[in-house]
């Protein structure tokens, strides 16, 4: 077995302050909007991290400017 080191917690990954700013900005968006509460998270998350759009194959995000539909 080769050893690849410790396993980052989410602590290291992420703060728990942002990991909390995130899931509330996609509780709101999923309470007004039409997909489902992973995708805003995801969204958000992806966002977060520098990129401009997020794939999908989930038409209810076709016209959120967020999403990029395939």
């Amino acid at each position: 077995m080769i050893g690849l080191g410790p396993v980052p917690s989410w602590r290291t990954v992420a703060s728990r302050s942002s990991i909390q700013e995130d899931l509330t900005r996609a509780i709101a968006r999923y309470e007004n909007g039409t997909a489902d509460l992973s995708d805003y998270l995801i969204g958000d998350r992806a966002e977060r991290s520098g990129t401009r759009t997020t794939y999908t194959f989930d038409r209810a995000l076709r016209d959120n400017e967020r999403f990029t539909l395939l």
